[in-house]
Order: structure tokens, then C-alpha cells, then sequence
């Protein structure tokens, strides 16, 4: 499993893989410990980084991503860092995983 980062070109957030060098974890939190802490600390990384993930899993049916979006928008919530405008994401994110089949 690789390591994922952010990283900003010519104003537009790219989330790139490296090298793993942690053991353990989840399939997707070990892989990505470092971003998500890292958005943690500035909310629009971390809702960027929910709608990627959103996207891709929904893309994919793949409800590890889909469950990896919703625990770090829950986690923006419960801290008081989600936008009034964004809260609808923790429904749409949920209504995705149960259609999922």
C-alpha cells in the first residue's frame, strides 16, 4: 500500500503516491494517516480530500473509500470545522453506502 500526500500545482490540490513506510493500520487509514492529519488542520484540504475520496468510491463502488470520507467529514463535524453548507455531505456520503449492493 503506498502513502498518499497532497500536494498544490498551479493552484489545484493533487493527492500523489509515494512509499508506505508504515506497518499496520487499516486497508485506507494506514495509507493515508499523514494527509488526513494533516487536512484535519485546515478544513478545505479535508473537505477536498472527502469529496475525492466520495468520488472515487462512488465511481467504484467501494465502500472502504465511501467509509474513509465519512469518518474524516464526521470528524470535521464533531470538531465544529464542517461549513453549514457542507453537512449535507454526511447524508449523501451515507445514502451512497447503503445503495451500494
Amino acid at each position: 500500500m503506498g502513502d498518499y500526500r497532497l500536494r498544490e500545482q498551479h493552484g489545484k490540490r493533487h493527492v500523489e503516491q509515494g512509499r508506505d513506510s508504515s506497518a499496520g493500520g487499516g486497508v485506507l487509514s494506514g495509507a493515508i494517516c499523514g494527509p488526513v492529519t494533516a487536512a484535519m488542520a485546515d478544513p478545505p484540504v479535508a473537505v477536498d480530500l472527502v469529496v475525492s475520496l466520495f468520488k472515487l468510491g462512488a465511481a467504484t463502488s467501494n465502500r472502504i473509500l465511501l467509509h474513509e470520507a465519512l469518518q474524516i467529514a464526521r470528524g470535521l463535524e464533531q470538531t465544529g470545522r464542517l461549513a453549514p453548507s457542507d453537512h449535507q455531505m454526511l447524508d449523501v456520503i451515507t445514502q451512497t453506502i447503503d445503495a451500494i449492493p
